[in-house]
């Protein structure tokens, strides 16, 4: 059986750092392979290997299609790429409230322009789901949405290879079935699959997998042979987390009758909510069901709060609080926000950067802080982390120094947006057990998509579909 792609013996080289010491792999014709492992493992960068991206120390790579063997820097000619990070956005030139601000997206990079398409006639953005998405904002897609249209638009390019990464972050349950069965049929009409995932959840016509450890293949072979180590533990949490400053109130949020409109569309219907100090809800809801506008007004991210009847912590938003004043009681996280931090600040850095977010108040890192810090990253195994850039770490990682902001930021209100998108199973369950300890003192609301991921903690329930709000 011919090969399509071929590391003989490679190693490759990353500035000053050696990956994948000796990598052999034979990607044959019609084999699709998962490619699995923890976070940090190398899944994405062995994908940025194979596009080319990093200099072959030792080794050869080749590539062979319509039976011409070729330069592996030739593969990317008939592959097509799509990674968890959005590349579309040069986010310099936007900020995260932009979104949600109708006046200032004016003019911004529409779906349709991004896709190179002019209307909606191909099939396959029926078959995703994203015919409402073409005249869009791209500024303004949710995570789900953001990834079915990059998909679309890798398939756009006829590729005879498809390389995903992490292709179910940011998708609910359904959106994850109708992504393998789209796989599977792109599969049986020719086109090859390669796929990262941390997840066990995969289309039918995979047929190997490549695991890896520590930039390392620990196993390889066809997806039957592959065994599955699951070593999650009970998580201990030895550590007192200091109780939040001020937390004197006994509403933390009330919403009445609030509603949301950009233009004909109404994206909150009427919603009636109430959420009492101390505490801890879990909000489900598909894809664009409107769980993150919900989250926007609660954390003054939305100028349609002023048009709205919402109380926090006690006080009806509009009286003349600033929105620093709010954010500052609030520890926020998104997948959308991780898009506009500094990729070149340290690990340490951004773990502490939620400290400096009030403009007119100057930060004050403590010894309290600085203990939390530690035991955060010897927590969770990752010391060597902390004076790594941003950019050098894996997607997962990256998350995980958001999720630390928040906790450093020692908040009396959390509003945690998918907050373990790209964590592996060990990082979900000790961030779990982190939040169940953090929370006593707290009041929680948490979005997911997927109830292995709802911390112990959560009390009370409440599901969004088209803009309603219902408590289950």
């Amino acid at each position: 059986m011919s090969f399509v792609l071929k590391f003989d013996n490679v190693t490759f080289r990353r500035s000053n750092s050696l990956l994948f010491e000796g990598l052999n792999w034979t990607i044959k014709k019609n084999e699709n392979w998962a490619i699995t492992g923890s976070s940090g493992s190398g899944k994405t960068t062995l994908l940025s290997a194979m596009q080319g991206h990093f200099f072959i120390a030792e080794g050869a790579v080749t590539c062979n299609f319509d039976e011409k063997v070729e330069d592996g820097r030739e593969f990317k000619k008939y592959a097509a790429f799509v990674y968890f990070q959005d590349q579309a956005l040069n986010n310099k030139q936007f900020y995260y409230q932009q979104r949600y601000n109708s006046s200032e997206t004016e003019g911004t990079l529409l779906v349709k322009a991004y896709l190179g398409i002019e209307n909606i006639g191909d099939p396959l953005f029926e078959t995703l789901g994203i015919n409402n998405l073409i005249d869009r904002e791209f500024i303004k897609l949710s995570n789900g949405e953001n990834r079915k249209v990059q998909i679309a638009k890798a398939l756009l390019k006829n590729p005879k290879l498809l390389v995903l990464d992490n292709p179910y972050v940011g998708l609910d349950v359904e959106a994850r079935q109708m992504l393998n069965l789209m796989i599977d049929q792109m599969i049986a009409s020719g086109i090859q699959v390669i796929m990262t995932t941390d997840g066990e959840e995969l289309p039918e016509r995979i047929t190997h997998v490549l695991n890896l450890s520590n930039l390392k293949i620990a196993q390889i072979g066809q997806r039957g042979s592959i065994s599955k180590v699951h070593l999650i533990k009970e998580m201990k949490i030895a550590f007192s987390f200091p109780r939040p400053l001020g937390n004197e109130f006994k509403i933390a949020v009330q919403l009445s009758d609030v509603v949301v409109e950009y233009g004909k569309s109404r994206i909150i219907n009427h919603i009636n909510w109430k959420v009492n100090k101390l505490e801890k809800w879990a909000l489900t809801g598909r894809n664009g069901a409107g769980k993150s506008m919900l989250l926007s007004l609660l954390y003054a991210d939305n100028p349609q709060v002023y048009a709205n009847h919402i109380v926090l912590f006690d006080n009806l938003r509009g009286q003349g609080e600033s929105i620093w004043d709010v954010k500052e009681r609030i520890g926020f996280l998104s997948p959308e926000l991780h898009l506009y931090f500094d990729k070149m600040k340290t690990a340490e850095e951004t773990a502490l950067d939620g400290l400096y977010e009030h403009p007119f108040k100057k930060a004050v890192i403590t010894e309290e802080r600085l203990k939390m810090l530690d035991f955060l990253f010897g927590y969770y195994g990752i010391d060597e982390l902390k004076s790594r850039k941003l950019h050098e770490l894996s997607t997962g990682q990256q998350r995980l120094m958001l999720f630390f902001r928040v906790l450093l930021k020692n908040p009396e209100l959390l509003l945690l947006d998918e907050p373990f998108q790209g964590f592996d199973g060990e990082m979900i369950e000790k961030s779990k057990a982190i939040l169940d300890s953090f929370c006593k003192d707290r009041t929680l609301l948490f979005v997911s998509h997927h109830k292995p991921e709802i911390p112990a903690c959560i009390t009370h329930f409440a599901k969004l579909e088209k803009g309603i709000l219902t408590e289950v």
